[in-house]
Formats: structure tokens, C-alpha cells, sequence
């Protein structure tokens, strides 16, 4: 059964004097009716997780938790009842109490923060309440309305000459009936004026109970929630008192307030309305999973701080840290654009003399397999970064031998060596390795750099020529009819 509202507002109040229609008021049915809803599926699970990471926080990180549910139920109570509008992540920069939140509360409106400040005075109680400090009385209800609606001086009845606004006495009962109009046009009524001390004295005794003591704390919540809404005992501010007291016994149990987001109010409206025509199942698990998803703000707080993105990613940046503070993907990209130096500086310096070698020898690179991807090298172990292109000389006649030229970049395994690059020829051991430093290579090759490049390429082109001198001189002396 849906609720005809004001757009973001609490049902529309109304002003009359017919005694007739004010006794259309159904009372709520005692607790003995909701015993036997279905309640706590998956509360003993939700419930397990959140004391599982109490158990490991410090006092400091437990109160932070459990104040951004309550700021976040503080808020969101005022803007159900259309007191101010608001957002999820309005709220949520309110709750955490990220930067500028104040700036961000002040922008929903000149009186929101005293509306904010007043629903947390309120939880105050609810807390006294929950730790049974203070006794569920009518006393203490009209408190907790006193308390909850310290902020708001009037509130708006719709009378025979139309919309007024009525000072709202703080902690009185209502003096005149008040209605909602539903879907279908027909006006719900809540409990006539005159009923208000007997039908609260009622509801105050079925909490005190034993067998309300004894149900799940998410019936004793909606139960408790359901009644106060269906007497609607004060002229306005009903939610705001409703959804505290329903937070008592969540605390109680949980240690968690009730938060219910405004863009729930479609659905908590039609759930209520539903525990209302005698059908509180409904209503019983909508407060619960708003229950559950308390615990899991809660959960979630208390795990961010304990093992906090930030911190996370801080860890993973100092491991993904290397040699001189660069990263592994940037000595990669440095390795890279040594390797690319190599091969243009190999192909130009064997150029200058490619011509006293053609057509007797082709030169060019070659993808090889290697048999490993690390090595070691004057007793450091190394990793390489690029390379496996042979630069490869061939002479096809009169006979074909090759010689070449196996370039590999590598850096080095431990991060702290001053010498963080080397360069090798993976086919000649005899050739030195090119022993390079960070500020060698990056943010550009230096000229000194360039000069120690091009001296070590020379010796290894030094050493391939000699290789194929060798291997062509053997070759020749192999063939038939070829003098000694």
C-alpha cells in the first residue's frame, strides 16, 4: 500500500475538528502479533564480521566507525522528512568528515546543521537508553522529540483556509488529529488526540514485556518504529523519534544506530504502510536490512582503517620501487630505449665500413633464442631487460660462415648496486660488459654515455670480424684444391 507524499517530505499533516472522522484510527496490534514474523536471516553472519574487526581496534577507531553511521543517520533522518534535501555523497563527505563537509552541510541550507546537530543530541539518548542508563518512558520519549526537534520552532497543517504555519511545543503531545492520504485517496488516520496518553502508556508497556525482551532486536526495532508511527503521538518530528527509538535496540544488540537513506523513503513508506494494514513482514525485513547494511558501514570503516587503500598502495609503491627510485616498469622503459641505442649505433658503426665488406658479407638483425633471462656477471646476478636480436654477418661465398654480434641489456637484481644497467655480448665472453648507472641512462642518454656505447659496440665489432676473419680463413682452407 503506497503513501501519496509531498515530494521528499513526511506524510501530510492535517488539522481538523470532526470528532467523527478522528475515531477511524485502528489501534496497533500488540507485539503477541509480530512474534512470529521472520526475522535475522543474516544477522548472526553480518554481526560475526563487524565484532570480528572490533576485536583488533582501538577504542579511537571504533567511535570513528560508529560516528559516521550516526552522522550519516543524523542527516538522512532530517532530509526523510523533507527538512532539507541532501545526497548520497553529500552524506557521505558529512559522515567521513572529509574536506569542506561543513562547507558541503551549510549549502542544503542556513538552518541544516542545527537540524544535524539536534538528531545527534538526539542518538545521545539513545545511547542512555540502550545501555539501559535511562528507562523507556513517555518521559523519555518526549525527551528524545524534544531533543531531535530543538531546531525546528513551526511545522505546516493543511486547515479549512488552507496551509499555517503552528509553533511546535517541544516534547508536547499533539492537541489535534493528524492524517496521511494514501494512493488511492483514502486518509489513514493515526490516534485522536485524546487516545495519544493511553496508547503510548500502551506501547510503553509492550516494550517492557518479557516477550518483547526476548525477540530478535530487528522485531524489536520495527515493531517499536511501527507503533510510535501509527499513534503518531506528536504534531510533526514522529519519524525522527521513531527511528531513534527503533536505533535503541540495534544498539542493544549491534552497537549500530538504524540509518535509513531519503532515497529509501519509497520503500520504507510502502513497508510501513504495509505493518500498518496488519502485514509487518514487510517492514520487519526492510528494517533489517537496513540493519545489515549498518553493520557493513560499520565493518567497513573499521577495515579501511585497519588496512587502508593508501596504506596499501604506499607498500606497493615502495616495492615496486628500484634502482634509483625509478620503477620496475620504468627501468624496463629505460632498458628498452638502451637496447634501441644499441642497435642503431651498431648498424651505424658497422655502416662505415660496410663497404669494404660488400657484397662478400650481409649484416642484419636477428631474433634468437636465449636459453635463460638472467646471468651473472663479475659475480652479480642480473636479469635482462631486452634484447635476443643477433646482429648476424654472413658470408654465403664460396662458402657460408657466419659471426655476430648477441647484444643484451640487463639490470640488476639487487636494487642498491651503483651499477644498475650492464650490457653484454651473450656470444662472446671475451667482450667486457657495458657497466651503466641510472643517471647514465635516464631522463636521456648522456654524452659521456653515448661515447662509452659506441666504444664498447667497436669491440664488439672488433671481436665479430675477427670471428669471421677466423671462420671464413678455416673455411677457405677446407675446400678442395686449396693451398696450405
Amino acid at each position: 500500500m503506497a503513501r501519496t507524499e509531498l515530494l521528499g517530505t513526511e506524510p501530510i499533516l492535517l488539522c481538523v475538528t470532526d470528532p467523527v472522522t478522528a475515531t477511524a484510527y485502528e489501534p496497533f496490534t500488540p507485539f503477541s502479533a509480530w512474534a512470529d514474523v521472520p526475522a535475522g536471516n543474516a544477522w548472526a553472519e553480518f554481526l560475526a564480521e563487524l565484532d570480528r574487526m572490533r576485536e583488533s581496534a582501538t577504542a579511537e577507531d571504533l567511535q570513528a566507525a560508529l560516528d559516521v553511521a550516526l552522522r550519516s543517520a543524523a542527516l538522512e533522518s532530517g532530509a526523510i522528512e523533507g527538512l532539507y534535501p541532501t545526497s548520497r555523497g553529500v552524506t557521505r563527505t558529512v559522515a567521513l568528515q572529509g574536506a569542506m563537509w561543513e562547507a558541503e552541510l551549510d549549502k542544503l541550507g542556513g538552518d541544516v546543521r542545527g537540524h544535524f546537530e539536534a538528531q545527534l543530541a538526539a542518538f545521545d539518548l539513545v545511547l542512555d537508553a540502550a545501555t539501559k542508563r535511562s528507562p523507556i518512558t513517555e518521559s523519555w520519549l518526549r525527551n528524545l522529540h524534544a531533543t531531535a526537534c530543538a531546531a525546528q520552532s513551526t511545522y505546516q497543517v493543511l486547515t479549512a483556509v488552507g496551509w499555517q504555519d503552528r509553533p511546535l511545543r517541544h516534547g508536547a503531545y499533539k492537541d489535534s488529529p493528524n492524517n496521511v492520504t494514501q494512493a488511492d485517496g483514502t486518509t489513514h488516520w493515526y490516534a485522536p488526540a485524546v487516545d495519544v496518553p493511553a496508547e503510548m502508556h500502551r506501547l510503553i508497556t509492550e516494550i517492557g514485556s518479557d516477550e518483547f525482551s526476548a525477540a530478535h532486536p530487528v522485531l524489536q526495532a520495527a515493531f517499536a518504529h511501527h507503533a510510535l508511527t501509527a499513534i503518531h503521538p506528536f504534531p510533526d518530528g514522529n519519524g525522527r523519534v521513531a527511528r531513534a527509538l527503533a536505533s535503541v535496540f540495534l544498539y542493544r544488540a549491534a552497537g549500530i544506530p538504524l540509518v535509513i537513506f531519503s532515497d529509501q523513503q519509497e520503500q520504507y513508506w510502502d513497508a510501513l504502510a504495509d505493518a500498518d494494514a496488519g502485514h509487518p513482514q514487510d517492514f520487519a525485513t526492510f528494517i533489517e536490512d537496513r540493519a545489515l547494511d549498518t553493520m557493513a558501514l560499520v565493518t567497513d570503516r573499521l577495515r579501511d582503517v585497519q588496512s587502508p587503500l593508501e596504506g596499501q598502495a604506499a607498500a606497493l609503491q615502495s616495492i615496486f620501487r628500484a634502482h634509483g627510485g625509478l620503477t620496475h616498469a620504468q627501468v624496463q622503459a629505460v632498458g628498452q630505449r638502451l637496447w634501441q641505442h644499441l642497435q642503431k649505433r651498431i648498424e651505424a658503426q658497422f655502416g662505415e665500413i660496410a663497404p669494404r665488406l660488400q657484397p662478400d658479407v650481409h649484416a642484419q638483425f636477428m631474433r634468437q633464442r636465449v636459453s635463460s633471462e638472467e646471468g651473472t656477471f663479475w659475480d652479480q646476478p642480473y636479469h635482462f631487460l631486452s634484447g635476443y636480436d643477433d646482429f648476424q654477418l654472413t658470408c654465403y661465398y664460396p662458402t657460408h660462415v657466419e659471426a655476430g654480434i648477441a647484444p643484451l641489456v640487463g639490470a640488476a637484481n639487487d636494487i642498491t648496486n651503483h651499477f644498475a644497467f650492464i650490457v653484454v655480448d651473450a656470444r662472446h665472453q671475451q667482450c667486457p660488459p657495458l657497466k651503466l648507472r641510472v643517471p647514465d641512462l635516464h631522463p636521456a642518454i648522456s654524452a659521456a654515455t653515448e661515447a662509452r656505447i659506441d666504444g664498447w659496440v667497436r669491440q664488439a665489432l672488433s671481436i665479430a670480424l675477427t670471428e669471421l676473419h677466423g671462420s671464413f680463413a678455416n673455411a677457405l682452407a677446407q675446400l678442395p684444391g686449396t693451398a696450405p
